[in-house]
């Protein structure tokens, strides 16, 4: 898990409150079964598909640390997607104008069902609008 911590933290501060609980719980189920059964599936099935080593035939072997040296290079270029700190901070801003329109038509939506029934006065609008 200790690996892993880089990543917890980005998502920590990209996952909405209160749900921080089940966000981690979800991704310690995904890195666990990355652990026990993806990783060693893809591995034997490129074994299979593209090397060919067996415990009687050795002669390929030296081509599997270099399709593992190729796949971590891979994953470092793929580094330029991990959001930077003013990208965080922006996306949050963003969510928050978000949350705001969608917190101000809900009300505005109750205004106009109680203007349309009749039930509504001035003064409840204005303590709406407060």
């Amino acid at each position: 898990m200790l690996i892993n911590l880089p990543l917890m933290a980005l998502v920590a501060k990209l996952i909405p409150k209160n749900i921080e609980g089940s966000t981690f719980a979800l991704m310690a189920t995904a890195d666990s079964l990355s652990w026990t059964l993806l990783q060693p599936a893809v591995g034997a099935w490129i074994n299979h598909q593209f090397v060919g080593v067996s415990k009687n035939d050795l002669s390929n072997y030296s081509m599997l640390p270099l399709i593992q040296a190729i796949a971590a290079v891979v994953f470092l270029i793929a580094l330029f997607l991990i959001p930077s700190k003013r990208q965080i901070r922006y996306f949050r801003y963003i969510r928050g104008k978000e949350i705001l329109a969608v917190k101000k038509a809900r009300r505005e939506r109750r205004k106009s069902k109680r203007r349309a029934r009749g039930i509504q006065s001035d003064e409840e609008d204005q303590l709406l609008e407060g």
